[in-house]
């Protein structure tokens, strides 16, 4: 009887063993992130894919994440595209998150000027309620987007670990049934730095709200400058008695209208363009940044603290 239940005891610990492996797997899963290009500007369809797969790549060489970007991430978005307003959109940003099977999404604004290529990321959660720009990026001519974007990497997902240098980097397989591949086995010490604390938002000016700020700047000087006229059309002809001893020619007064009409409309849009750099500002002018200190292990098995900042 009693040996019986010893080896029921035997049997249920072998069973609890063999289960913990496949738990702490589980447990080391790592964040995928799709990379979109979402806009880009004299730029072919073809060259925004192959860049956006060079970034992909670049973060990955650095961070412990797995990556869907490119041609791979374009064949299973909507033929046209995401579009320029799916950050905003938080239905959007689902839809693309389940398309890609990430949990985090890059959404990327890529302009071409000249020789040189300036990228502008914002970072969302796989349900679109939190979002956050990064820092603008720009691709000198002949850099490699890869190694910008690999030294770049902390700072546009300053929440991600940061890959042993020692641990080689393999190329990532679509996931059957959407499961998230495991991260990569290493040995011996790691110059793996975790940055445990949540990033904190700092407020920086949107490039969105500089244009909808110039808009509306632009708009008010518009406004003023027709309603001084107007003012001064308006003078003349109470200066001339026009309507009351005197007949005036209706082209001025037409004119007056005129001049009137286009102040209330240049008012009018600089109202709505100050309303929309402040929504700009307010919804996509923070930035995550890294945690200020972190904790690091040492080749010879001991411990580092770093400190970051910035003048």
């Amino acid at each position: 009887m009693h040996g019986r239940h010893l080896r029921a005891l035997i049997a249920g610990a072998a069973a609890m063993v063999a289960a913990s492996p496949v738990t702490h797997a589980q447990s080391k899963r790592v964040s995928r992130v799709g990379v979109v290009v979402a806009v880009h500007v004299n730029m072919s369809d073809d060259d925004a894919q192959a860049l956006g797969e060079q970034i992909g790549e670049g973060l990955r060489d650095t961070l412990v994440i797995d990556v869907v970007a490119g041609a791979q991430a374009a064949r299973r978005l909507p033929p046209n595209g995401v579009g320029e307003l799916c950050v905003a959109r938080p239905e959007c940003v689902k839809d693309t998150a389940q398309r890609l099977d990430a949990d985090q999404l890059l959404f990327l604004t890529v302009v071409k000027l000249g020789k040189r290529v300036q990228v502008e990321p914002t970072w969302t959660d796989a349900t679109g309620a939190q979002s956050a720009s990064r820092d603008t990026v720009v691709l000198d001519a002949g850099a490699s987007a890869r190694e910008v974007f690999a030294g770049a990497a902390s700072r546009v997902l300053p929440d991600i670990a940061v890959r042993s240098k020692s641990a080689p980097v393999e190329e990532p397989t679509p996931p059957a049934g959407g499961d998230t591949p495991p991260v990569p086995a290493t040995s011996g010490h790691s110059d793996l730095v975790v940055t445990t604390p949540a990033p904190a938002l700092r407020r920086r000016i949107h490039l969105g709200t500089w244009i909808a700020g110039g808009v509306a700047l632009g708009a008010l000087a518009g406004g003023v400058a027709f309603g001084l006229a107007a003012r001064s059309a308006k003078n003349d002809l109470e200066h001339d008695h026009c309507g009351e001893t005197q007949v005036c020619a209706d082209s001025r007064v037409d004119s007056l209208e005129k001049k009137m009409l286009w102040a209330d409309v240049f008012y009018a849009t600089a109202a709505v363009s100050a309303g929309a750099a402040v929504f700009i500002q307010l919804k996509w002018g923070g930035r995550a940044e890294p945690a200020p200190v972190s904790v690091a292990p040492t080749s010879d098995g001991g411990a580092a603290l770093l400190l970051r900042g910035a003048f």
